[in-house]
């Protein structure tokens, strides 16, 4: 999917992306309740439970949010190209502008 995607596909991952940021939040609820509960078992199995689903959620609606919104871009002037001619990590002139070695 593309920073341009319309109609039906943009819907449907903005739909998906706001449902996954109610799963998360439940699941840090699960956690939440987890913590003030007495320790069992069962609540260790729950308070795991949340925090992978809180964190899958996560992950997954950001990667929806990157893919809607496109990638940021840096200014041109803090993007370096990297040589490895040499280790000193001296700058130098290019086509490009100023280069900096690793």
């Amino acid at each position: 999917m593309t920073a341009k995607a319309a109609g039906p596909v943009r819907r449907r991952a903005q739909r998906w992306f706001w449902a996954l940021l109610v799963i998360a939040v439940l699941g840090m609820g699960v956690v939440y309740k987890a913590f003030g509960a007495e320790s069992s078992p069962a609540v260790g199995t729950a308070f795991l439970l949340g925090a992978v689903v809180a964190l899958a959620a996560l992950v997954q609606a950001t990667r929806i949010w990157v893919a809607l919104e496109g990638p940021v871009r840096l200014p041109r002037w803090t993007r370096w190209r990297k040589s490895s001619t040499t280790g000193d990590g001296a700058l130098r002139e290019g086509p490009a502008g100023p280069q900096r070695d690793r």
